[in-house]
């Protein structure tokens, strides 16, 4: 039995965009006809990721790290390649598939800044009806990675008094 948890296969995202002249007469001419050209955000990328496993996408602004995350979230399809996520193929945004991951983006804005990270947790165990016993086994994994904090103090911490880093 293959117990992948994630595999993508020569997964490819273009993107067309359209070409503008330089000046007053590029800008009339595009009126009449218009040039594109395509920028791959992603290139034909393959991997497999087996469960327990804790990958990080490394690469500098314009690599096609969150192009390649939104792919996999099922928030844009590609457009060649394969995709198979948890036994899902994520474009069909299936509800018992958008139950089983969460994603931040790098950004703080998907967070209460007036809850604390505990009260964060347990609203997100509710949005994502998680039973209990499933959220405090994870509750307790996050307080054991995290355990240079002592004991497990952060869970108590105000959003907004998180640093950058803290809250990612």
């Amino acid at each position: 039995m293959n117990n992948t948890i994630i595999k993508t296969e020569n997964l490819v995202k273009n993107y067309r965009r359209y070409k503008k002249q330089e000046g007053l007469r590029g800008s009339i001419a595009s009126l009449f006809r218009r040039t594109y050209e395509e920028k791959a955000a992603v290139n034909h990328i393959s991997l497999s990721i087996q469960p327990g496993e804790f990958v990080g996408l490394i690469g500098p602004n314009g690599a096609g790290k969150t192009t390649l995350i939104k792919m996999l979230t099922g928030i844009i399809a590609p457009t060649e390649g394969t995709i198979n996520v948890m036994g899902y193929y994520p474009n069909d945004l299936k509800n018992a598939f958008k139950k089983q991951y969460a994603v931040v983006m790098g950004q703080k804005s998907q967070l209460f800044f007036e809850l604390t990270v505990n009260d964060t947790l347990r609203l997100f165990k509710e949005i994502y009806e998680l039973p209990e016993a499933h959220f405090q086994a994870n509750k307790a994994y996050l307080v054991k990675l995290y355990s240079f904090w002592p004991s497990g103090w952060f869970m108590q911490m105000w959003i907004r008094s998180g640093t950058g880093d803290m809250v990612r």
